[in-house]
């Protein structure tokens, strides 16, 4: 079984690009991505700092925010797939 943290920094890079465009594009109708975007920071500091971090609090927040993933009718596939990395990283940390 795959460890979430491991996962997070496979896909760290991808999410990084990710939710800095999602936030860009869909940002001012969707506010809350500009909190998604500083929340994933956050966390893609604590792994970089500390690989073994416990980033759960930040996926938990994430989760909560953007309502467990639930995408709005205009998200975009990149929109999609950020939602679908972070919920398979929040389901492998649970």
């Amino acid at each position: 079984m795959e460890n979430y943290q491991d996962y997070l920094m496979e896909n760290l890079e991808q999410l990084d690009k990710f939710t800095r465009v999602v936030a860009k594009v869909h940002g001012e109708n969707h506010p809350e991505l500009h909190v998604v975007r500083a929340t994933f920071l956050q966390m893609k500091d604590a792994v970089e700092t500390t690989p073994t971090a416990d980033l759960r609090i930040y996926l938990n927040k994430i989760a909560t925010i953007t309502k467990n993933y639930t995408l709005p009718n205009d998200a975009c596939q990149t929109y999609a797939a950020t939602y679908e990395l972070l919920k398979k990283a929040s389901e492998l940390a649970q």
